[in-house]
């Protein structure tokens, strides 16, 4: 029997009732296998991965990891997240003061412009790592959720496909 033999059935429909049935099972089918397709892809999409989403609940399992071993995870560079993007928040506000700032204040603001820029050059590997670290967790809870959606999407394609095949009288 060829694969499109439960379509050939269609032949054998008699009334509209169950014409009605059988398209309804076969929208149901078609519903399970986009919703599939669609759930899938998200996978394939890969996050944003900025510093503001390591505080996002989907992060908070890698945040517990982080945080019961510190030391592992960020050497002497810091003790949590926030330490390591600290030095980079400094320097953002140093930046942002120094076009109003005086001539003395000014001399004060490039000398910890220059502290906090060394600090970022020893803290970024770890940041970058970070990153790369919360991107392939986003990507495993994403994978997660697009087993389940499958395997619910796959129901539907069953109860579509018996709908149908009931419908059509095979």
């Amino acid at each position: 029997m060829s694969s499109s033999g439960p379509l050939l059935a269609v032949g054998r429909i008699g009334d509209w009732a169950h014409a009605a049935w059988a398209g309804g099972g076969l929208f149901v089918a078609l519903l399970g296998i986009a919703w599939a397709m669609w759930q899938t892809s998200e996978v394939l999409v890969p996050p944003l991965t900025t510093p503001e989403v390591l505080t996002s609940p989907a992060l908070r399992g890698l945040r517990e990891q982080l945080d019961a071993a510190p030391g592992h995870y960020f050497g002497s560079a810091a003790t949590d997240v926030e330490g390591l993007l600290r030095h980079h928040r400094v320097a953002t506000e140093i930046s942002r003061r120094l076009p109003t700032a005086g001539t003395t204040e000014r001399a004060a603001l490039e000398r910890g412009l220059a502290t906090a820029h060394r600090n970022i050059a020893r803290t970024d590997p770890y940041l970058r790592w970070l990153l790369a670290t919360a991107q392939a967790w986003i990507a495993r809870e994403k994978l997660r959720k697009a087993r389940r959606h499958t395997f619910l999407s796959a129901v539907l394609v069953i109860a579509g496909a018996v709908v149908f095949l009931g419908a059509t009288g095979r």
